[in-house]
């Protein structure tokens, strides 16, 4: 041969094998942990822009019911997480399922990749190394207490801890216990490093300085509270841990506090860190920015009222902190002044998953065809109308308030009730583990070319014996003649009456500040709950003439999601003020009675019919009495 010719083909072939994309090469160079860095500041290392689409959903066969609360941890081609008894990898781009490990107890420990090997906790008191690529177990170290915390790689050494007390150390390559620290309480956070110390938060009230190469006690701090289910973070120096409903910082090398931070509800999901900045969210519903020197408020979301509960760890991307606000919102708030600058709406959660998996090992997932496609809102009769969300107890208002003598009933809160998955961020996509063990994958530059769904239209009016009535409306083609199916519901005009339309969307999410309802051509105003994808509006006028005018009244709904998709709806219904307030109807076969609605329905339960109650309906603000207005 050759030897010109020889060489150069040995070039080309070792182009070729640098070239070819390989699990082993890619992993061998890859760490993944709870928190992004060994500080947890929750600051991803890659960019990421919104809004976000969603791109695929995998869903695991789960026969009972769970709470998931380990987030995902992202691999170069696969991604990571616990459900149930099982430790479930699938095909980032796809949700292909790849492999699931049965550990025969509950996970709950957000796993840690690094070089290929997968680290992560169980409550049958293990700690286990799997395989990242096969999920075959290498590995399993006991402990005497529930192992829920991530574990921390730094310097090839794993750091974990347990509900026994004790803080882990031992060596990655062969599992050597290094050594082991005892504090008096449960502890369920993840250690975070700094300046080559460890620092822990337990439940026994105490916050601990330990020293990393050794585990000894360099200084411990207290808390004042039993309720310690957030990891702590490092910021410039300080660290950062909350306990119940406070938020403090104390100095690394003296355990001096520094300052307190006290919200409306329990901080059980870890703070993310950036520019001198504090992100914190509470079970009030809140998500705060504070002054990382003084803890002094610098925003607030929402910046009046409260939401539902954000029980999960912030993190930060692209100038973004991303939050999740109760089971199914997840939102990216502007890291300089909080406003909205992307949300999205997930299903809601079922107790029970089916016994037939969305994908199968060797299969793929569960590729959606388009936003909306195969993907249907959870139940919007769930909720109870629109409202700022959970109250905060009398004088525990957030922004250092303090408890303010509130009388309330103490409920015993459990870890793995108040605590949630949260948004795992890498290679310009984002994961999130609903409560019910549901995969999402979301993408930043995924194709969207669906508009909004706009349905299930409910008129509410007051009815006899002070019990509304309730009438399904026809939801038609913005393009239709106004009034079309209006002389299906015939109704007095006397307030209050309230309208809930369910919008959603399924692809990049409902802007809620694009959402806009017309009665008779004039404009009016709303509220859109995002937890239950429903639009609102009451009419409850003051004055002499109060009733609507007789005749065909129209609605007419337009809803945008984040990519600009536009979508038109409306619907009509007849006002006959001659007509008695409506009462209800017998009892038929559905519990609740029907629904009256025409041809193309509400997608509740019931039918077409004059009137009545209907079951499964969202029952409009304010309750029994009738709607009031907000």
């Amino acid at each position: 041969m050759n030897c010109r010719y020889a060489g150069t083909l040995v070039m080309l072939v070792a182009l070729c094998l640098v070239a070819m994309p390989s699990f082993g090469q890619d992993a061998l160079e890859w760490t993944y942990m709870a928190g992004y860095d060994p500080g947890h500041s929750g600051v991803s290392p890659d960019e990421l822009e919104v809004p976000l689409v969603l791109s695929w959903r995998h869903t695991p066969e789960i026969d009972q019911a769970i709470n998931a609360v380990g987030s995902a941890a992202v691999g170069p081609d696969m991604v990571y997480f616990p459900a149930g008894e099982k430790m479930y990898a699938v095909d980032r781009r796809t949700g292909a399922a790849a492999w699931e490990l049965n550990v025969g107890a509950s996970l709950y420990s957000t796993p840690l990749l690094h070089k290929g090997m997968l680290y992560f906790g169980a409550d049958n008191n293990n700690l286990y190394a799997a395989d990242a690529k096969t999920g075959s177990r290498k590995w399993q170290l006991p402990t005497g207490g529930k192992v829920r915390s991530a574990p921390l790689y730094m310097s090839g050494i794993l750091y974990f801890a347990s509900e026994d007390g004790r803080v882990y150390a031992l060596r990655a390559d062969d599992h050597t216990l290094l050594w082991q620290f005892q504090t008096q309480g449960p502890v369920r956070g993840t250690p975070c490093y700094d300046r080559d110390a460890i620092y822990v938060a337990s439940g026994d009230g105490y916050l601990y300085g330990l020293e990393s190469r050794t585990g000894q006690q360099i200084w411990r701090a207290q808390l004042g509270a039993e309720y310690v289910f957030a990891s702590p973070v490092t910021e410039r120096q300080k660290v950062v841990v909350a306990a119940g409903n406070k938020l403090m910082a104390f100095d690394g090398r003296r355990g001096v506090r520094r300052w307190t931070f006290t919200a409306g509800g329990l901080i059980s999901g870890r703070p993310a860190v950036a520019d001198r900045r504090v992100y914190v969210g509470s079970h009030d519903g809140v998500v705060y920015c504070l002054d990382s020197n003084d803890g002094n408020i610098i925003w607030r979301y929402p910046t009046v009222g409260v939401g539902k509960p954000v029980k999960g760890p912030l993190s930060i991307a692209g100038g973004t902190v991303f939050a999740r606000a109760g089971d199914t919102v997840v939102m990216g708030l502007s890291l300089s002044d909080g406003s909205l600058r992307w949300e999205h709406k997930l299903p809601e959660p079922s107790a029970l998953k089916p016994t037939t998996p969305t994908a199968t090992p060797g299969g793929g997932g569960e590729i959606l065809g388009g936003p909306d496609a195969g993907m249907m809102p959870g139940d919007p009769g769930a909720g109870a109308g629109p409202g700022p969300g959970p109250a905060m107890d009398p004088g525990a208002g957030p922004g250092g308030r303090g408890d303010g003598g509130q009388q309330t009933q103490r409920v015993e809160k459990k870890f793995e009730e108040s605590v949630l998955a949260g948004l795992s961020l890498s290679l310009g996509s984002a994961y999130i583990v609903a409560s019910d063990g549901v995969l999402y994958g979301f993408e930043q530059d995924a194709a969207d070319n669906v508009p909004p769904q706009i349905s299930g239209a409910v008129l509410d009016v007051p009815g006899r014996g002070n019990v509304n009535a309730r009438f399904g409306l026809v939801v038609d083609d913005g393009n239709a003649f106004a009034g079309r199916y209006a002389d299906l519901v015939e109704v007095p005009g006397a307030p209050p009456i309230s309208l809930s339309v369910s919008v959603t969307d399924t692809g990049s999410g409902v802007d809620p500040s694009k959402l806009r309802l017309e009665l008779d051509g004039q404009q009016v105003e709303t509220t859109y709950d995002s937890q239950q994808g429903l639009l609102w509006y009451i009419y409850n006028p003051r004055g002499a003439a109060r009733s609507l005018p007789n005749g065909v009244r129209n609605f007419v709904i337009t809803a945008v999601d984040w990519l600009g998709n536009e979508a038109t709806a409306q619907a009509s219904f007849t006002v006959d003020n001659s007509l008695e307030p409506p009462g209800p109807r017998a009892p038929t076969g559905v519990p609740g009675g029907e629904m009256p609605g025409g041809p193309e329905g509400p997608g509740w339960p019931g039918g077409p019919g004059p009137g009545g109650m209907p079951g499964g309906v969202p029952p409009p603000p304010g309750g029994p009495g009738g709607p009031r207005p907000w």
